[in-house]
């Protein structure tokens, strides 16, 4: 699981007043989260558990029955980016417990689970595993991460795009559809099967391709993104690969030339360079570059041309999500 999703100790930094806001301070979370509190309930130097967006939190816990009026019937509250006088939040600080140590995960010690949106699938739909092709690879935060990124290092920015994840590959002479948690049994009704049939020219790589696992997204299923002209009609776009011999995705100009060759439909490529000249807060915000911009943008996916693995990461690849995803994304929720 990424760590963006961790229930950490943190040490603050600097507090500083909301500009906007005669009641309210601001943060930033290992250098790159904004978090907004209320005056004066945290100083420089506290520590603090930083509980990230996406999070579930119980409300009968007194440290989140605040949140009450904001439950489900379960109890539990998902936190969400907001924008609070006109600047931009991600997640919520609680005082530390007693006893805790700077960079523990509390998330058992206190309840918190992580909100995971529901498949669009029955529960017959699924097929045994039989490992023909690996679970794509957790993505950190560039928020967290960016760091790893050399200044000089040549990367590709590609559009982060808002579906279900999705991956296909040939196994014992049988194509195997997926999504990121199951293999799929084939039915004209799954949403998956439906995008790979109304992609030909990936299925037809896989088949000249044995050794290749293709990941993309399956698109126009999710509400309120149809990255094309009919909300309802799945779709497939391609974003990565992987050699099923090695266990290791192909650099990207290698996938670029593939899905090329093959006239395979790809996540757009929004930059190509050195990676200090790559504006990455910039890009994640704006229009889908794919199927007219007819809405907001997920954000951006960051990986270098050239495959590296880091010591903290693992593989070197980074996601940011935009501002005005994470906004529409609540509102499209209520």
């Amino acid at each position: 699981m990424s760590r963006e999703h961790a229930v950490e100790i943190v040490r603050l930094g600097q507090v500083r007043h909301h500009d906007n806001a005669d009641a309210l301070d601001i943060t930033d979370i290992h250098g790159g989260y904004p978090c907004i509190v209320k005056r004066d309930s945290f100083s420089e130097g506290d520590l603090a558990v930083y509980v990230p967006i996406d999070s579930l939190v119980d409300t009968s816990r007194p440290e989140f029955a605040f949140l009450t009026p904001h439950a489900k019937a379960d109890g539990l509250a998902r936190i969400k980016a907001v924008r609070l006088r006109g600047v931009f939040s991600m997640g919520l600080l609680v005082p530390a417990p007693v006893g805790a140590v700077e960079g523990d995960d509390v998330a058992a010690r206190l309840g918190v689970t992580v909100y995971v949106q529901p498949d669009d699938f029955t529960a017959n739909d699924a097929l045994r595993d039989n490992g023909c092709m690996p679970v794509y690879s957790d993505i950190e935060s560039w928020r967290r991460f960016r760091d790893v990124l050399r200044s000089d290092e040549e990367v590709v920015v590609l559009e982060k795009l808002h579906g279900q994840n999705a991956r296909l590959t040939m196994h014992e002479g049988e194509l195997f559809v997926g999504s990121r948690t199951n293999l799929k049994k084939r039915d004209e009704n799954n949403v998956w099967w439906r995008a790979m049939m109304r992609c030909p020219e990936v299925v037809r790589l896989v088949e000249a391709q044995l050794d290749l696992v293709v990941y993309g997204e399956q698109l126009g299923t999710t509400g309120g993104y149809p990255y094309g002209p009919t909300q309802g009609v799945a779709h497939f776009a391609a974003f990565d690969m992987l050699t099923k011999s090695t266990r290791r995705y192909l650099d990207w100009p290698t996938t670029e030339m593939l899905l090329g060759w093959y006239g395979v439909p790809s996540a757009p490529v929004l930059f190509r360079g050195s990676a200090r000249d790559a504006d990455i807060e910039g890009l994640a915000e704006g229009e889908t570059a794919l199927g007219g911009g007819r809405h907001v943008r997920e954000g951006v996916v960051i990986r270098p041309l050239r495959e590296r693995f880091d010591e903290r990461l693992g593989r070197v690849i980074l996601k940011l999500h935009g501002q005005g995803h994470l906004l529409r994304r609540k509102e499209i929720q209520k």
